[in-house]
């Protein structure tokens, strides 16, 4: 029998500006929405998976005021429960 494999996140948006690149990744395995960020400037990165009532086109434009509003420090990554391995895969190839 096959094993499948799994599936990558979808990408739903992105921009770039001034090395800052901000993607917005849907998961189809658990239908979570995680918004990535990574500076190129200064290595710095993190992930914000979306909660309930969160609007993700907010949280898309905003991303450094929702780290900060939930204690994400960007100079640390992420908080490791914010961050999945499916982010920091992406978050490099970015």
């Amino acid at each position: 029998m096959l094993e499948s494999l799994p599936t990558p996140p979808r990408e739903l948006d992105s921009r770039s500006f001034d090395g800052i690149h901000v993607r917005m990744l849907w998961s189809e395995l658990d239908g979570r929405v995680t918004v990535a960020v990574a500076d190129v400037k200064t290595g710095e990165s993190f992930a914000l998976v979306l909660r309930d009532g969160d609007d993700a086109a907010h949280v898309f434009a905003h991303p450094y005021a929702y780290a900060a509003w939930r204690g994400v420090d960007p100079l640390m990554g992420a908080d490791a429960g914010l961050r999945s391995l499916e982010s920091v895969e992406l978050l490099s190839a970015a």
